[in-house]
């Protein structure tokens, strides 16, 4: 939690994503609803983490400073339950610690923490459900293991790919207390009643543009392709540093990952499915082992549907996002097992000098990202971006005014305030009363047509210009005739 607060103590990092959950939380908060950055309904997103923005904004926070609170405790949160857990199965001290400091010292982990997005939140309610899961429960625990599993959809739409697995664990867990029949009743009745909200809100997105997440296309090609990826993952993982410092995006492939990434995540991969078969073959020994099969069921439900989903439904990379619900998980996995395997005092202290050499790297690479993230800010939650001159001229502009923009994400990073229309959606009504118009135009941009003709230049520099559109009692079109 300290190293999320240095990292950002510059401000949140912040992202085209970002933008869209901080928009919709602010239109929440004013109530004009669910109203991502450029005024459309959101349905490519869930509402739930603009929900939290909503509630930090009734609370007289602006979204950057509720995104640094939520990450801090999520990070807190993610570590404490992932102890449960390595408690549960009856680890040894010296191996929870060690496994808890290369969880609370990953590079990977802060490196989502330091950003306005919907992972921190996410990967903390996978690791609370899952210790949920493999306890025993009374009712008060069922009925939050089913609240649990409708935030997941609602934090992230992949969260039913970890909510159905989950609940098969709880099933097998509770049926040692309570029988089969009634725990398949019990966890079944909970889960089938979470999926109502879900559904109800997919049912929404359908009836606002015939989709039931948004638009997205497939890649395409063959599932080794993906595969590979998650295996460079991997090995970012234990390197400490993402492939392209990150900038990958949709593209992101095997051949972006260095050498040692690659090397490094063909190991882990290895090591894992020996470690899966030797603790398949001694679960009847060691009753830690069907924790870490469950945690391992968890992982490669998610894995294979998300191979699948890059083919067929979304170019979503197997990259640190993507992937960052099941690193915990995983590193659990490794600090059970080795728990299990080491039974002599050669094999404890070879562990101990791999465990230490993996922490100097990880930790002091952790440290460094932490102050530099912190020192700097982020992509568009840098210093630099948000003192541009450009942005301070428009910082200094009536608030009242309407603002548009060829990059509508871009702008809104600066002033946090939609809609932010574009181009195109010049015949659209503004939703409020304003003063002035003005559109903000970046010289480099995804949308670098349909420039607005007879408006005055008020400012004008490298990054773009300031066009001043006559006042909002103007018709918007007069400018694209």
């Amino acid at each position: 939690m300290t190293l999320v607060v240095v990292s950002t103590r510059s401000g949140i990092g912040i992202s085209w994503d970002s933008t869209d959950y901080m928009a919709v939380g602010r239109n929440m908060a004013s109530g004009i609803g669910v109203i991502d950055v450029v005024g459309l309904p959101m349905t490519v997103r869930p509402p739930g983490i603009s929900s939290l923005i909503c509630l930090g904004d009734w609370l007289g926070l602006i979204p950057s400073t509720t995104f640094v609170l939520i990450n801090t405790i999520s990070a807190g949160v993610s570590t404490f339950f992932a102890m449960l857990i390595l408690k549960k199965a009856n680890v040894r001290t010296s191996i929870v610690i060690s496994t808890l400091l290369i969880i609370a010292f990953s590079p990977s982990l802060l490196n989502l923490y330091s950003m306005a997005w919907s992972e921190p939140v996410f990967i903390a309610l996978v690791v609370a459900t899952l210790w949920i899961a493999l306890s025993p429960r009374t009712m008060p625990l069922h009925l939050l293991l089913g609240t649990l599993f409708a935030s997941m959809f609602f934090i992230r739409y992949v969260g039913p790919f970890y909510s159905f697995p989950i609940a098969l664990i709880a099933i097998f867990a509770q049926s040692r207390q309570s029988g089969f029949i009634k725990s398949v009743f019990r966890i079944g009745s909970i889960y089938f009643v979470s999926l109502v909200p879900q559904y109800l809100w997919l049912l929404r997105n359908k009836s606002i543009d015939g989709t039931l997440t948004g638009a997205r296309e497939g890649a395409g090609g063959t599932y080794l392709q993906p595969i590979k990826t998650m295996t460079g993952t991997f090995g970012s993982w234990i390197v400490g540093h993402d492939p392209l410092d990150g900038n990958g995006g949709i593209y992101l492939n095997w051949n972006d990952y260095s050498a040692i990434m690659k090397i490094t995540g063909c190991i882990f991969v290895v090591l894992l499915v020996l470690l899966i078969v030797y603790l398949v073959k001694s679960i009847n020994q060691h009753e830690a082992s069907a924790v870490v099969l469950c945690l391992f069921f968890v992982s490669i439900f998610y894995i294979s549907f998300s191979v699948i989903r890059f083919v067929h439904v979304e170019i979503g990379p197997l990259d640190n996002r993507m992937m960052s619900g099941v690193y915990i998980p995983l590193i659990l996995i490794f600090g059970i097992g080795l728990d299990i395997i080491l039974k002599n005092v050669f094999s404890k202290n070879f562990a101990l000098l791999i465990f230490i050499c993996l922490l100097a790297v990880v930790g002091f690479q952790s440290i460094l990202s932490a102050v530099d993230y912190g020192s700097s800010g982020r992509y568009w939650g840098s210093i630099n971006h948000q003192e541009q001159p450009l942005h301070q001229f428009v910082k200094s502009l009536d608030t009242k005014s309407q603002f548009m923009s060829n990059e509508p994400q871009m702008l809104f990073s600066v002033i946090e305030q939609s809609p932010i229309f574009n181009q195109y959606m010049n015949s659209q009504k503004f939703p409020r009363p304003c003063t002035d118009r003005y559109m903000v135009w970046y010289a480099v941009s995804f949308l670098p047509d349909a420039k607005p003709i007879g408006g005055e230049v008020v400012y004008s520099d490298a990054l773009g210009e300031v066009i001043k559109l006559a006042d909002c009692s103007i018709s918007t079109s007069t400018f694209w005739p």
